[in-house]
């Protein structure tokens, strides 16, 4: 169901907020393990409450590694995921994994794309075809410095890719919603400039030159 938009872009609710009785100091811990989750299940084409103990427990492991790194503040997050957050992160998987298999073209989950300059490589939460989709999974919306990333990862691709990029979108399946922009109509309105313009400005500010 469509809740807002614009001649550039749209905002499309397609399920219900989930909302949480955890304290929020640890959603990014919880995000993480659900994406880890999501990825695992997708690749190997099956359900997340299928996956084994086994893989399960790695991917906390490694949620909560990048955790700590990301956050830099020492506190040690080994043993935090619960049952109860892991219930989170598995509902919150399972919400994403349904909406990607929905999506009109195969999707890849995060492929690497190639650095620039002072920009290292990255990768990208999914591209599908045509569109590269950024997933989020707090409790706010959207945000400016989220169409910043995507349009750091359209610029590394346009660079260093063939795709034929088309359309940016940040879907959040805690919230329920996605938000999707034509490339050329978003670049137009935030720099009033083309694409070829946009992006080869971004070439030249990453190589310092």
């Amino acid at each position: 169901m469509q809740v807002g938009t614009t001649k550039v872009h749209r905002l499309i609710r397609w399920a219900p907020a989930l909302h949480s009785a955890l304290a929020p100091r640890d959603s990014d811990l919880i995000a993480e393990t659900a994406f880890g989750l999501f990825a695992n299940a997708f690749q190997e084409q099956c359900t997340i409450d299928s996956l084994p103990d086994k893989i399960r427990a790695a991917i906390v492991r490694a949620a909560t590694r990048r955790i700590m790194l990301l956050r830099g503040s020492g506190r040690d997050l080994t043993g935090v995921i619960s049952t109860a957050h892991l219930l989170e992160s598995e509902a919150l998987a399972i919400r994403l994994l349904e909406w990607t298999r929905a999506q009109q073209h195969p999707p890849e989950i995060q492929p690497r794309l190639q650095g620039l300059g002072l920009v290292d490589a990255c990768h990208p939460d999914i591209i599908a075809g045509p569109e590269l989709i950024e997933v989020k999974m707090g409790s706010s919306p959207f945000r400016l410095d989220d169409i910043r990333q995507v349009l750091i990862y359209a610029a590394l691709i346009w660079r260093g890719t063939d795709r034929a990029l088309e359309t940016v979108t940040l879907t959040n399946p805690r919230l329920g919603i996605e938000w999707k922009c034509p490339l050329r109509e978003l670049v137009q309105e935030i720099s009033g400039q083309s694409m070829s313009e946009f992006f080869e400005a971004f070439e030249r500010m990453g190589q310092g030159s």
